[in-house]
């Protein structure tokens, strides 16, 4: 670059100075405004359930020309007959796991509360009705077909990560207002 250029995109001393002076002075506002912020969060606030569960997509498969082929009425009750085999399976005492691996799928393990939102609606709230160790036997969604555990009311790893969410939410809408 040209000395002219340079000239152009650089900061002279007392520009760089006084971004530094802001910078300096913006950090401290932000952690002075945080610090007023009430950090206390109630286990019943942040409480995180866990499950386990399996999952049957109705995507349908790529064709040769990479176009998804959706499934069939057929296709989609065959699922929902091996999610019915795993239900059946635990409801008669078989380990959720060893049903599933019979069924030729995972099990799936995750964290949630009533407001989740990143998995089927309908599974949550299915869930989120269950005591410790329940099942929730076959639920049948837009997306595909799950059969879940309900393995804890509160996780307590995944709680106190929520509470720090909580928190720098809080400390983020507190910035933001003033």
């Amino acid at each position: 670059n040209s000395q002219e250029n340079k000239e152009k995109v650089s900061g002279d001393d007392a520009t760089v100075e006084r971004f530094m002076t802001l910078q300096a002075i913006t950090t401290r506002v932000q952690q002075a405004i945080a610090d007023t912020v009430d950090k206390e969060v109630a286990d019943d606030e942040a409480a995180q359930k866990k499950m386990e569960y399996v999952f049957f997509s109705y995507d349908g498969t790529k064709d040769e020309d990479g176009n998804e082929v959706e499934l069939t009425d057929d296709e989609k009750a065959a699922l929902k007959e091996q999610a019915q085999a795993i239900a059946d399976a635990v409801e008669a005492g078989e380990d959720f796991a060893k049903a599933a691996e019979a069924q030729d799928v995972t099990v799936n393990e995750f964290t949630f509360d009533s407001e989740t939102t990143t998995i089927a609606p309908e599974i949550i709230t299915v869930a989120d009705g269950l005591k410790e160790g329940e099942y929730s036997g076959v639920v049948d969604t837009a997306s595909g077909v799950y059969v879940a555990k309900l393995v804890s009311l509160l996780d307590r790893e995944a709680t106190e990560t929520k509470k720090e969410q909580i928190v720098a939410q809080r400390q983020s809408d507190e910035y933001v207002a003033v």
